[in-house]
């Protein structure tokens, strides 16, 4: 005995062949898009932490200044750990004039080549004369 199938309709191989055709770019679009995002996502992360980085590297300048380590001049070097930094000092005028306006600017580079920036102004005293040092 003989199966008989009926006729496959060419109609409906079409529509099923659309519809894989469909689905798969759908798929593609979908991947395409939640790898753009996580990419996105990677720079954003990595400028926000070099930012932070930048800020503490300001901050911690500023303590140098402060603390006697760092001379209060205009300067522009680069540590170890490649944070670029650029010090600028100039008379305070007003009530604030026994201090020095100092301008400290904290640059790094991140992995996708964005630079985070971070500047801080504060007044400092004058810079004292070494210990020890005649005046």
């Amino acid at each position: 005995m003989m199966d008989h199938h009926p006729p496959k309709d060419p109609r409906r191989s079409g529509v099923i062949l659309t519809e894989a055709c469909a689905s798969i770019m759908l798929v593609g679009l979908v991947l395409t898009m939640v790898s753009l995002m996580l990419t996105r996502h990677a720079q954003s992360t990595d400028y926000f932490l070099n930012y932070r980085r930048a800020q503490l590297a300001a901050e911690s300048c500023v303590e140098r200044m402060r603390a006697g380590v760092i001379e209060v001049a205009d300067a522009a070097f680069i540590d170890g750990a490649g944070v670029a930094y650029e010090i600028r000092g100039a008379d305070a005028n007003g009530p604030w004039e026994p201090l020095q306006r100092v301008s400290a600017t904290a640059s790094i580079v991140g992995s996708h080549g964005r630079i985070a920036r971070y500047q801080l102004n504060t007044y400092l005293p004058p810079a004292r004369s070494p210990a020890g040092g005649g005046r």
